[in-house]
């Protein structure tokens, strides 16, 4: 994965108050220290959740632009017509 898409996911997770340990599993980050030891859970259902969610804020955001987009495009088709007319 590209370090900056692995930036933005995890940015992202903080943003959506997804638990540390939850981002840095979904990153597959290993665990520090003792944590690597004592934890061995695998954080399955935590961590589709978080990417659940993640899925969806990108869906907001990729909806949002091309909102944006559609609205830029209409203006600039509504100044054509008035400059050519």
């Amino acid at each position: 994965m590209n370090h900056d898409v692995r930036r933005t996911v995890r940015s992202q997770l903080f943003r959506l108050r997804v638990a540390e340990e939850v981002a840095e599993a979904v990153l597959a980050h290993a665990r520090p220290g003792i944590k690597k030891v004592y934890d061995q859970h695998d954080y399955i259902d935590e961590k589709r959740d978080a990417l659940e969610r993640w899925a969806a804020r990108l869906k907001h955001i990729v909806i949002l632009s091309q909102a944006t987009l559609c609205n830029c495009v209409q203006r600039l088709d509504m100044r054509e017509r008035f400059l050519h007319t």
